[in-house]
């Protein structure tokens, strides 16, 4: 968690003196960076690097459930399923990588 914040405050402090940080992007970026270390055992290296697509998944995944329930059957289909899918396949090969890593190199 240290490491994770220590990096984006040093994308903080090293950024163009005057230049726009975006407080609410790095904070998620942050979030998700310490869940899949902690969880996964996996850098993503999301903070100052670009977005990695596991990320973009995510959130696209998680966007799709939200309005899923709130939209008529054909539109569901129409507008989200394709998204929704590939985020969702996306995610599944994001953790069958980190399955398949975390057997390989069992914690001790």
């Amino acid at each position: 968690m240290r490491d994770t914040a220590s990096e984006s405050l040093s994308k903080w402090t090293n950024s163009d003196q005057g230049s726009r940080i975006g407080a609410r992007d790095d904070l998620r970026r942050l979030d998700l960076e310490a869940v899949m270390l902690c969880l996964f055992g996996e850098h993503l290296d999301s903070i100052s690097g670009p977005e990695q697509p596991v990320v973009k998944a995510l959130d696209d995944v998680r966007l799709e459930c939200m309005l899923h329930p709130n939209q008529p059957g054909l539109l569901k289909w129409l507008q989200y399923q394709r998204k929704l899918d590939k985020g969702s396949q996306t995610l599944r090969r994001f953790a069958a990588e980190a399955v398949a890593n975390r057997r390989s190199q069992p914690s001790p």
